[in-house]
C-alpha cells in the first residue's frame, strides 16, 4: 500500500516475520519496494544494524553467481528505486539512506526495529527484579516474532543471523513458561512450552517444561499423553529415546510427586543480581550445576588475557579482542577469566544496550555494581550528554580514575552500536593513562567492524582455533573420541560431554535437532552432496562425488563452495571432508534411519 506524503521522523521496520515499513504516511509490504533486489538491499541495510555495509559486501550477497557488467551502477539504480519507496523527498531519502566511503548506511536513528526491541526486552527481562516483572517483559518480547526472520529472503547471507533469532525466539519462550511455572501461571505456562516445541520439536527443555505445567492445571493424563508423543516422534525421526532426565520426570509424575517438589527440582531459579550486567546465555546458571565440562585447553589464550588484566590491576591501559565463529569457546573462556575476577571486571553483551546514549554503560555499572559503589555510576546516568559527546568521555573517565582500576569485558562487540567503539576510541586517545583493560570477543576481525575513522586499536587480536587432541585429552579417556567427533570446536565439545555425561551414548538430542533444522533448509542439491559426503566411507574428491550427485563433474561446484563458506564442509589435499566429523554423523543416521523406515514400509505394503 502507498501513499505520497512525507516520510515520518520514525520509521517501524518488522522483520521478525513479513518485512514491514511503517511511517504516518504510508505501509509497505515485501512486495512494495520495487522489486526483490531493492528489497534485499534494504534488509542487507537493516541487518548491518547501522553499521556501513560495502559495495563488495553487497555484489556478493546480491548476486553470488555472474554478475552485472556494471555492478555499482546497478546498485545506486536499485538504491535510487529503495529509496523512492521509501519517501518521496529524496534528500530525506539520502539521509535515511547515506552513501559513505566505499558503501551505504542505514540510519538507524530514525528507525524502530522490532529486532532491536526484541533484544532490549530480552537484556531487560534477564535483570528483573522479580519473576513476575521477568514474565511480563518475556511476554512482550514473545508477541513480537510474526514468523522467521525475513522470509523472503533465500540467499545465505541472511542463514547465520536468521537461526541466530529462531534460537533466541525458542530460547525466550522456554524461560518465559519456567518463569510462569514459578508465578503458579500454568495455562500460559503450557501454552508458551507448547509454542517452542512447535518450534523445535526436539527440545527437551520445552517438553519438561510442559508436562509440568500440564500436570500443575490437574491434567496428569495430558502430560503423560505429551510424553509418549514426543518419544515417538523422537523414536520415529530419529531413533533415539528421550534422555534419563525427562524420563525421570515422568516417572515422578506418574507417581503423583507433588507438583511443589517438581517445580522445586526442575524448575531454575534465577540469579538476580548484577542488574547492569548484560548477559543472555541460555542457561547459563544450569550449566554450570548440569553436568558442565570441565575447562580444556586456551592456556596460551588465558595467559595473554591474564596480562591485560595484570595490566589493568597496576594502572597501564591494554585491550585483547578474541575472535571466533559461533561455538569457538568465546563465552565460555570469558566466563572463566571472569569468575576469577569478580572485583576487577564490568561485562556486557551486545547487541543488547539498555543505555543506547551512553556508551559503555553496561561494563561500567556492573563493574561498580559489583564493588558496591552503584551510586558513583549514576552520575554518568543521569548526565544529560549527547552520544559520546566530550563531557560524556570525560565524565566515564573521571568516574573509572575515582573507582580505580577497571576492566571492560566486552561480549560480541562486533555487534555492539557504533557509539560503543568510538566511545572506547575517544576514551584511549583523550586519556591514554587511564587504568582501563580491555577484553572483548568478536566473531569478525577488527577491520571489518571498527570504521577507519575511529581511533581504536587492539594491542592484541586473537584467533580461537579448534582445542587440539592433546589439549581434549585431558578430559580422560573419552577425550580423544570426543576430539575426533567434534573437530576440536568447544561448543559441539561441550554439547556431546553434558549428554554422555547425562548418560547418552553418542549424539544429544539438542545438536541433533539443530543440525537437522539446518538441513531442512538447504537446497536441494546441497542435501544431495552432504548425504554422499556423510555416506560414503572414504572423504570424496569433486569428480567423485560429481558422478553420485550429478552427470556433469562441474555442477555442484556453486553448492560446493557455498556448503565450504558456510563452514559445514572443508577440502583437504583435494577431498571434501566435514569441518565438525559430528555433523556428518548426525546426517548419516538421519539418512539411515529414512532408508530403513521406508524398508520397513515397502516390507508393510508387500
Amino acid at each position: 500500500m502507498r501513499s505520497s506524503g512525507p516520510a515520518d521522523s520514525v520509521m517501524a521496520i518488522a522483520v521478525l516475520g513479513p518485512l514491514t515499513v511503517e511511517t504516518s504516511a504510508r505501509l509497505l509490504g515485501p512486495r512494495d519496494f520495487g522489486g526483490h533486489k531493492p528489497r534485499e538491499i534494504f534488509q542487507l541495510l537493516v541487518a548491518a544494524r547501522g553499521a556501513v555495509v560495502h559495495k563488495g559486501d553487497l555484489s556478493v550477497a546480491l548476486w553470488p553467481g555472474a554478475r552485472p557488467r556494471n555492478v555499482e551502477a546497478t546498485i545506486e539504480t536499485y538504491l535510487s528505486v529503495l529509496r523512492r519507496s521509501l519517501t518521496d523527498d529524496r534528500v530525506q531519502g539520502r539521509e535515511l539512506i547515506a552513501n559513505v566511503a566505499n558503501g551505504y548506511r542505514l540510519h538507524v536513528e530514525r528507525c524502530d526495529i522490532d529486532i532491536d526491541r526484541f533484544d532490549r526486552l530480552i537484556q531487560q527481562a534477564t535483570v528483573e527484579p522479580t519473576d513476575r516483572a521477568e514474565v511480563r517483559t518475556r511476554r512482550q518480547a514473545a508477541n513480537l516474532p510474526r514468523g522467521a526472520l525475513m522470509p523472503e529472503v533465500r540467499a545465505t547471507w541472511v542463514d547465520e543471523t536468521r537461526d541466530t533469532y529462531h534460537l533466541r525466539v525458542v530460547h525466550n519462550l522456554v524461560q518465559l513458561a519456567e518463569a510462569e511455572l514459578r508465578i503458579r501461571s500454568f495455562v500460559s505456562s503450557a501454552q508458551h512450552a507448547e509454542a517452542a516445541l512447535h518450534l523445535e520439536p526436539f527440545l527437551e527443555e520445552s517438553l519438561r517444561v510442559l508436562m509440568l505445567a500440564h500436570y500443575a492445571s490437574g491434567h496428569q493424563g495430558l502430560a503423560r499423553a505429551q510424553y509418549d508423543k514426543f518419544r515417538h516422534q523422537l523414536e520415529t525421526e530419529l531413533g533415539q529415546a528421550p534422555t534419563a532426565g525427562t524420563v525421570t520426570l515422568i516417572e515422578a509424575i506418574d507417581a503423583g510427586q507433588p507438583i511443589e517438589e517438581l517445580i522445586g527440582a526442575w524448575v531454575p531459579t534465577p540469579r538476580r543480581v548484577h542488574a547492569a550486567l548484560s548477559d543472555d546465555r541460555p542457561g547459563s546458571d544450569r550449566r554450570r550445576a548440569n553436568n558442565q565440562m570441565p575447562f580444556v585447553g586456551r592456556a596460551s589464550e588465558l595467559a595473554q588475557v591474564d596480562a591485560v588484566l595484570e595490566q589493568g590491576r597496576n594502572g597501564h591501559p591494554s585491550s585483547i579482542l578474541l575472535v571466533g565463529g559461533r561455538g569457538s569457546g568465546k563465552t565460555e573462556l570469558l566466563d572463566r577469566v571472569d569468575d576469577a575476577n569478580v572485583d576487577l571486571i564490568g561485562r556486557a553483551r551486545y547487541p543488547q544496550d539498555r543505555y543506547d546514549n551512553l556508551p559503555c554503560a553496561l561494563p561500567l555499572l556492573d563493574a561498580l555494581e559489583r564493588r558496591g559503589s552503584v551510586g558513583l555510576g549514576q552520575r554518568y546516568v543521569d548526565g544529560r550528554f549527547l552520544c559520546a559527546d566530550e563531557l560524556a568521555i570525560d565524565t566515564l573517565a573521571e568516574i573509572i580514575l575515582e573507582s580505580g582500576p577497571m576492566v571492560f569485558m566486552l561480549d560480541d562487540l562486533d555487534q555492539a552500536p557504533r557509539p560503543v567503539v568510538s566511545a572506547l576510541g575517544r576514551l584511549v586517545a583523550a586519556h591514554p593513562y587511564l587504568p582501563l583493560g580491555v577484553v572483548a570477543t568478536s566473531s569478525k576481525q577488527p577491520e571489518n567492524f571498527i570504521p577507519p575513522a575511529v581511533n581504536f586499536r587492539f594491542d592484541t587480536v586473537l584467533e580461537l582455533k579448534p582445542l587440539t587432541a592433546d589439549e581434549c585429552a585431558t578430559l580422560g579417556p573419552e577425550g580423544p573420541e570426543l576430539w575426533a567427533l567434534s573437530g576440536g570446536q568447544p561448543g559441539t565439545l561441550a554439547d556431546l560431554w553434558r549428554w554422555r555425561a547425562a548418560g547418552g551414548e553418542a549424539i544429544s538430542p539438542s545438536l541433533r535437532a539443530s543440525v537437522l533444522h539446518d538441513l531442512r533448509f538447504r537446497e536441494p542439491a546441497e542435501v544431495a552432496i552432504l548425504q554422499a559426503v556423510a555416506t560414503s566411507d572414504v572423504p570424496l574428491d569433486v569428480d567423485e562425488l560429481a558422478a553420485l550427485v550429478a552427470s556433469d563433474a562441474s555442477e555442484p561446484g556453486d553448492e560446493i563452495d557455498q556448503l565450504v563458506a558456510a563452514g559445514v564442509l572443508m577440502i583437504e589435499r583435494g577431498r571434501l571432508h566435514f569441518v565438525e566429523p559430528i555433523i556428518g554423523l548426525v546426517i548419516l543416521e538421519h539418512f539411515r534411519s529414512l532408508q530403513h523406515g521406508a524398508g520397513r514400509r515397502g516390507t508393510a505394503d508387500h
